[in-house]
């Protein structure tokens, strides 16, 4: 299962409606905004289409994603606890340094 199905899952879409829109947008912005706080990711941010796929060998990388997800797709009750629990997995991701990845 792909990222973009994971999320889906996550955030409890069952159509490909909001696929292009609102939720590959999602897990590309999660992705640029660990890399802006300095978590190393797998690939390259420029590298296209691997984006996506790019946090698939990484445990925490994926949670973290699926958190930003959740706290930023539509307006759920329990957007501030997600966004809260991302940002404090991303802070733990900017500690572990290069040479603890999975």
């Amino acid at each position: 299962m792909g990222m973009l199905a994971k999320v889906k899952k996550a955030v409890g879409v069952r159509t490909s409606a909001f696929d292009t829109d609102a939720l590959d947008d999602l897990i590309a912005a999660a992705v640029a905004e660990m890399a802006r706080a300095g978590i190393s990711m797998p690939v390259a941010l420029d590298a296209g289409e691997g984006i996506t796929e790019s946090v698939e060998g990484d445990p925490l990388l994926r949670r973290a994603v699926i958190l930003y997800c959740k706290a930023n797709f539509g307006h759920t009750v329990n957007s501030e606890l997600y966004q809260a629990a991302f940002d404090k997995l991303e802070a733990a991701l900017c500690l572990r340094g290069d040479d603890d990845e999975v």
